[in-house]
Parts: structure tokens; sequence; C-alpha cells
């Protein structure tokens, strides 16, 4: 779940790592941003879409947010735990305990958050960066970075992307920060999820099935997958514009089970149309 469409980024990475049969997309992108908002707004907002995504029957839930992940997610543990939950961090810590020449580019939430646990992070909030990118989701070369990164004294070598937002836009960091890497904790959220897969696997199924699931992790792996982002039984929908036409036609207004590398993918909530087409679009590699 996240604020909007920022963890959509972060599904991709689940999807193509993770050995998972289904998942369910809440995107709450008419309250998008959560990163100006405060904490009690936060546990209203986190607990109303986690009891969203219970309805469906979810045994996990990740919080795709940079915001909910630093401000909420202990208290959502404590209060749901019969609950396995996965928050999405930047990886700022290992570059501040290592020295190099980092800047942390977040919300402003998560920046106050950040900022209790180390004191010294070169952290800038870009308050109105996640909204800008919400609000031009189908055409983000619309979206200025001069226009939110003012007056930073130096060049980093290192920018890190503290909010799944700013994931979408990666290739416009690349070209604002020429000479810096680009890292963000999407990937990380991924590794550990596919870790704590494994061990369940492992331990309570013993192995069953495992030629199976080994033939379907290489056979996506060979595969392109944007192609695999189409409704089941249909056949390939190998553009962006032919697999929302074919979804449309066939499931106008309701959300559909669709399929992605094998897994089963479900958006829901308010704005879940918008979601499976900016995920499309993703998948597509049309968004950058």
């Amino acid at each position: 779940m996240d604020s909007g469409a920022g963890g959509l980024s972060v599904l991709y990475e689940v999807l193509k790592t993770c050995d998972i049969e289904s998942t369910v997309y809440y995107g709450d992108n008419a309250r998008a941003p959560y990163g100006n908002r405060g904490k009690r707004d936060l546990l209203y907002l986190a607990e109303e879409g986690v009891d969203k995504l219970r309805a469906e029957g979810v045994d996990a839930i990740v919080f795709a947010c940079g915001t909910l992940s630093t401000c909420v997610l202990f208290e959502m543990k404590r209060i749901y735990p019969e609950i396995r939950f996965y928050g999405t961090f930047p990886p700022l810590e290992s570059y501040a305990m290592s020295g190099e020449n980092y800047l942390a580019v977040t919300t402003r939430a998560t920046a106050e958050a950040m900022k209790k646990s180390f004191h010294c992070a070169r952290i800038f909030a870009a308050e109105n960066l996640a909204s800008d990118i919400e609000k031009n989701l189908f055409s983000l070369s619309e979206v200025r970075l001069e226009n939110h990164l003012k007056n930073l004294s130096a060049e980093p070598g290192i920018v890190i992307l503290g909010c799944t937002h700013f994931n979408l836009i990666k290739n416009t960091f690349r070209a604002y920060f020429p000479n810096a890497k680009i890292v963000s904790g999407a990937e990380n959220t991924a590794k550990m999820i596919a870790s704590d897969c494994r061990y369940i696997y492992n331990n309570v199924f013993q192995g069953e099935n495992e030629q199976k699931n080994l033939e379907t992790r290489e056979n996506c792996q060979k595969s392109n997958l944007s192609d695999h982002f189409c409704l089941k039984k249909y056949g390939v929908l190998t553009t962006f514009a032919s697999k929302i036409e074919n979804y449309l036609k066939i499931m106008p207004n309701k959300s559909p089970n669709l399929y992605f590398c094998d897994k089963k993918v479900k958006f829901i909530g308010s704005e879940w149309k918008t979601n499976l087409l900016a995920f499309a679009n993703i998948c597509s590699n049309l968004t950058e």
C-alpha cells in the first residue's frame, strides 16, 4: 500500500524478485501525498488502508511508502500482530556511517523522522515533489527538479531517493545529478521479502513443488516482463495501448485479477484504474 502511485515501483521490484502467488495493491491517490501530514493523520490513514487489505485476505502488508514506513510502521505491528509488515526505507544508514558524500531527498515527514535517528544526516525535504509527480503521473517529463531542489550547496556523490514517488523519475534525477549514483530502498524491500519467502517455503513446505517453482522462475527471468502484464487466458499484450484497450473491453468497471510474470495482481481502492494504468506504463517502460 502507498499514498498513491509511488509504491508501484516497489510492487514492480517485488513481483520481479519474490516467489509469491498473488498481490493486492492499494493506492490512496485521492489523499496523496502523505509526506506533509502529521503523525495522528498518518496513523488514521494507515489503519484504514490496512483494514482494506485485510478484507482482501492478505497475509503480509508492504508499506511501499517511505513516510508510512518511517513514521507509523512499528505502531501498525503492535496494532495488527497477526500481519507481517514490511517497510520501504531509504538506505541512509549505510551511507551515513561510511562518510561518503551523499544527499537523501525525502518528504518532510520522512526527513523529520530520520533526523531523530541520524542527527547529522544530509537530508533535503522536497516537500511538494511527490505531489507534483502524482499530478503528472502520465506526463512525468513535466516534473522539473529545479523547482524542488533549490539552494543545494554542493554536488553529492550519492543521491538517496527517500520517497517511492521519486523512483518514478529516477532518470530525471540522473540527468539532474549526472555525476552521482542514484539509489532507493525499493530493491532492498524486495530482497527482504524474497528472503522471508524462501525461509517460509523451506521450513513450512519442505521443498514441495520445488522443481515447478524453479521452472517458473527461470521462465520469468528469460521472458520480457512487460509482456506478462496481461489478462490470463487472453493473448500476450505487447504495447501499453493494447494492454489498456483489451483490459477496458473485458472489464471496464471492475478491477480484474491480472497476471505479471505468472503472479496475480489486483488493484483496489477508489483510484484502482489510475494505478493500473500507471503500472502498465511502468511495465511498458514508458514512464521514463
